[in-house]
């Protein structure tokens, strides 16, 4: 696991929604909040190259479900709205462009 790519990925879901790290990090609950740290879990997990247990942890310790809940709702969020899908597009070509994960689809 390389926390390096992972903090950039954090950072980078931090600056598109406008939500602190270490709010992302803590356990916070609050809409904005959480959208933001599960769409972080979706763009580290879609990219195939970190588990869910290593997102978990570098999440603030959270568990392999509450990562792959994370997962699901952001999947089916981007179906239903264009501004999130937007949103989620643009972190994963973010990601692409950095080359900081090699196997973004």
């Amino acid at each position: 696991m390389d926390l390096k790519d992972m903090d950039y990925v954090i950072e980078l879901a931090s600056d598109a929604f406008q939500v602190p790290v270490d709010d992302i990090m803590s356990r916070k609950r609050s809409a904005d909040v959480a959208l933001c740290r599960q769409t972080a879990m979706y763009a580290l997990y879609i990219t195939q190259k970190y588990t869910l247990l290593e997102i978990g942890v570098v999440l603030g310790g959270r568990t392999p479900a509450t990562v792959s809940h994370g997962f699901q709702t952001v999947a089916k969020k981007v179906k239903d709205s264009y501004k999130l899908k937007r949103v989620v597009d643009d972190l994963l070509e973010h990601i692409h462009e950095a080359e900081v994960i090699v196997n973004v689809p």
